[in-house]
């Protein structure tokens, strides 16, 4: 009985507080590589832009995303006062999207601490051709097991191809 209630325990601790987190990606359609994502989208379709998802701080109406190495894409957009702005972002072609990690550290002491901290995307296709981007942001631990806590997010946004937009004022 004693050991029944250890392993009851050991499971609740290492299921409380999102210590192990499971995270899905649906939505995406299936795409063959990262050229499939290359296309110019509208920056400002959704309540976040494209380049905020990527954590950019500037303002752009179009962003057309280019394909420069199996692991790497590029953005490219003007920002308000016309200037070129070119960033090339490292990543990783999963199943059906490409992952790109803007933060991913931890630290754990078995029994003892936990800290885990990640900012990341996954840029796929809607089965209509759009954009999807996945925005993932967590933030979680434990000391001693007695105090855990943190917060976990994911949301979608969809943006769609400049062609395919009826917005006349994009440059």
């Amino acid at each position: 009985m004693k050991h029944i209630f250890g392993i009851l325990g050991f499971l609740f601790i290492f299921s409380a507080c999102g210590i192990i987190k499971h995270t899905t990606t649906p939505n995406f359609a299936t795409i063959n590589s990262i050229k499939d994502l290359e296309g110019s989208y509208v920056n400002n379709a959704s309540e976040r832009s494209i380049l905020s998802n990527f954590n950019i701080r500037e303002n752009a109406d179009v962003v057309t995303i280019t394909a420069v190495s199996p692991n790497e894409i590029k953005l490219t957009y003007y920002t308000d006062t016309s200037i070129k702005q070119e960033r090339i972002f490292a990543g990783e072609m999963k199943r059906n999207y490409f992952e790109i990690y803007f933060l991913r550290e931890g630290i754990t002491i078995p029994l003892i601490f936990s800290n885990s901290n990640a900012d990341r995307i996954r840029i796929g296709k809607t089965k209509d051709g759009k954009l999807l981007i996945r925005k993932f942001m967590d933030n979680s631990g434990f000391v001693l097991f007695l105090f855990g806590g943190g917060v976990s997010s994911e949301t979608p946004h969809i943006f769609p191809r400049v062609e395919n937009y009826n917005n006349q004022q994009l440059h």
